[in-house]
């Protein structure tokens, strides 16, 4: 064999495992791209459980770990909002009395149509930004709505693994910037509607008043009761609205519902009395049973405490076909149990089929249905209770709400 074909040979055969440079210059990058990313983590936990008022309340905490994070002199973030208004936050204070003027129209030309952070060097004559990373703050669409900037005094290198965690956390504040937007226009559509709803109540309110006031007109008995029932459950789920809706409850994520005692038989019977009216006009018979050793009072929000007897009684009358609808209030360990059992129902279908003679629970299908038994346990779990459906084989169906007693 020639000396030119040896050659030739060995330097096709592959070396040792491991032995490559390039393999070993590839994984010494891996390493530390992951060493990078998991650090990064503390920021990124910081964005998703930030509980910031407003943007630039949360830019000035990010900003902070942004810059101690890439070890730069200079942070700043700009963010574009409705009707032409920018939010701005630097790192350190006086950095916003440094920049050119233009710097913030500049800098989202620059990133208009990227993803990706880019370098610019148009401001190496500056001393403090000799070195400015510029990242864009991607939307869900569209153009970017600002920039995330890094900057340094001196010529600085920034490694393709602090540019792609510097895109990523980019890209986190953007979807915590979403979010945040979301939830402010959640809560003004709740105090639009909470508006809405009240001023409806006051006007059923002040007709029922109206009515009461018309000289020479009588109301009958059965007239003059359905309007004081029309009357109390307007005065009820206002006092409910103003419960849910509350502007600073809600800007704090808490529901602290108001809690007083009542006595329980007491109430239970009076809230029953406009559902025994709507059961009697169905051709149906609403009868109430209480348990032994039953507590006489019991420490609850009053008005949701109505509002979900009142709808679980309701509903049973609704889907009951004949009667009589029986409700069964006694204690269960720590909980005081509702429970409605219709003997026959209709437009109720069970998601499965129990088997044997064992108690099986469904879901009631159909939209309004789902709808109402959706809000009644909404309502109910506020309360720290539970709402539970159970359909025995020829025994119809029962309606359970369990309420803790304290």
């Amino acid at each position: 064999m020639s000396k030119r074909l040896r050659k030739k040979n060995l330097t096709m055969v592959p070396g040792p495992r491991g032995s490559s440079p390039m393999v070993k210059r590839d994984y010494a990058e891996w390493k530390t791209f992951v060493s990078l990313w998991e650090r990064s983590n503390l920021i990124r936990s910081f964005v998703w459980s930030q509980e910031s008022a407003d943007e630039a309340s949360l830019f000035a905490q990010f900003l902070i770990r942004v810059q101690r994070f890439f070890e730069v002199d200079s942070c700043f973030i700009a963010l574009h909002l409705e009707g032409g208004k920018v939010v701005k936050a630097a790192v350190p204070d006086g950095l916003l009395d440094q920049l050119p003027v233009d710097f913030v129209n500049r800098s989202l030309d620059l990133v208009a149509n990227s993803r990706i952070p880019i370098i610019w060097n148009e401001l190496h004559d500056t001393p403090e930004f000799h070195t400015v990373v510029v990242s864009p703050l991607s939307p869900a669409v569209g153009q970017p709505m600002g920039f995330l900037m890094l900057g340094h005094s001196r010529p600085r290198h920034f490694t393709k693994a602090e540019l792609f965690v510097l895109q990523a956390l980019a890209g986190e504040v953007s979807w915590a910037v979403r979010e945040l937007r979301s939830k402010h226009r959640y809560r003004k559509l709740l105090s639009a509607a909470s508006v809405e709803l009240k001023d409806s109540l006051n006007t059923v309110l002040g007709e029922c008043s109206h009515l009461r006031e018309l000289e020479g007109y009588v109301l009958m008995p059965n007239h003059d009761r359905k309007l004081a029932s029309i009357e109390k459950n307007a005065h009820e789920t206002l006092r409910t609205t103003r419960s849910f809706l509350d502007a600073t409850l809600i800007d704090n994520g808490q529901f602290n519902l108001p809690r007083e005692h009542i006595d329980l038989v007491e109430v239970v019977n009076e809230t029953l009395l406009s559902c025994r009216g709507k059961a009697k006009d169905a051709g149906l018979e609403l009868e109430t049973q209480y348990g032994g050793e039953l507590p006489r009072e019991y420490w609850t929000d009053p008005a949701r405490f109505r509002q979900v007897l009142r709808n679980l009684a309701n509903h049973a009358i609704e889907v009951s076909e004949r009667g009589p609808v029986l409700i069964h209030v006694r204690q269960n360990s720590d909980f005081v149990e509702f429970t409605v059992k219709v003997a026959e129902s209709r437009a109720v279908d069970f998601e499965s089929e129990p088997s044997g003679d064992e108690a099986s629970c469904g879901h009631l299908s159909g939209d309004f249905i789902h709808d109402r038994l959706g809000t009644l346990r909404e309502n109910v779990e506020l309360l720290n209770g539970h709402l539970h459906i159970v359909k025995r084989p020829g025994d119809g169906i029962e309606f359970g709400m369990c309420l803790p007693q304290a």
